[in-house]
């Protein structure tokens, strides 16, 4: 419940500031020449924009663990359509809004647009707590296989310090992924590249090519193969152009000395 106040507290907050602040050159928000421009399509960031939204549904690799520590695991599937329905509404709300305020000027993180407000200092706070807390959702797969090939189990070590061991393993973990974070330069690139590489294959083509694999050619639908063609075309199409259009976005930040 934490973790989706703080994200609905800093997506309003972003939503409100950037229409009250379209354009202003006053601290905290960047400089440019020019007032900003928008274009209904821009078809070369179609395919890295498929990559960074994939990524954001990163949170999936968790999914088995939830449904099986759910009280009633028959309800899983209406709590993953709710759960997807409200983050892409969260993303929507934030990427009109910011879009609309502030076109082709909106950078990354698109806080760093806003005014030096205590509101928007408050929201970036909050959502890096969020991340912060968030994060060890995201390793929970990676942590139960670490643990397991350590022998962090009960049956092993005994409770009490089979929970020492996790918490100290976790901490551990996430004290350095934040270090790293912190330390790479161009750290929103560098995202871009990883998710094109690994994110549009794990959600697009994987889960296809198993979902085949398992039942067979044969026993599937025609129009559940051509949806299915369709996807894995989708996610071969955003790996390979998302990638060198996050290459060459690296590569830009590079040169120019900012991420």
């Amino acid at each position: 419940m934490f973790g989706v106040l703080t994200a609905l507290f800093t997506v309003l907050v972003l939503a409100v500031t950037s229409l009250q602040h379209k354009y202003t050159d006053v601290y905290h928000a960047p400089e440019f020449d020019g007032a900003p421009t928008h274009e209904f399509i821009i078809g070369k960031g179609i395919p890295s924009a498929i990559a960074s939204i994939s990524f954001m549904y990163a949170g999936s690799v968790a999914f088995p663990h939830i449904e099986g520590n759910m009280r009633k695991p028959q309800q899983f599937g209406w709590m993953l359509f709710v759960a997807n329905t409200l983050v892409c509404g969260a993303y929507l709300l934030s990427s009109v809004t910011g879009y609309v305020a502030f076109g082709d000027q909106t950078v990354s993180p698109i806080l760093n647009n806003l005014p030096n407000l205590a509101i928007v200092n408050a929201a970036t706070i909050v959502i890096i707590v969020h991340c912060v807390f968030a994060l060890p959702v995201m390793l929970v797969s990676a942590s139960l296989e670490l643990e397991l090939a350590l022998g962090v189990m009960p049956g092993i070590l005994g409770k009490k310090k089979e929970l020492a061991w996790r918490v100290f393993m976790r901490t551990v973990t996430m004290g350095v992924l934040l270090g790293i974070s912190i330390a790479i330069p161009y750290f929103g690139q560098v995202i871009d590249l990883v998710s094109a590489i690994s994110t549009t294959v794990v959600f697009f083509m994987v889960p296809v090519f198993c979902y085949v694999k398992l039942l067979g050619w044969n026993r599937i639908p025609k129009y559940e193969l051509l949806l299915c063609g369709v996807l894995a075309a989708i996610g071969g199409v955003a790996c390979v152009w998302g990638l060198i259009d996050a290459i060459k976005s690296l590569q830009t930040a590079v040169q120019l000395g900012h991420g």
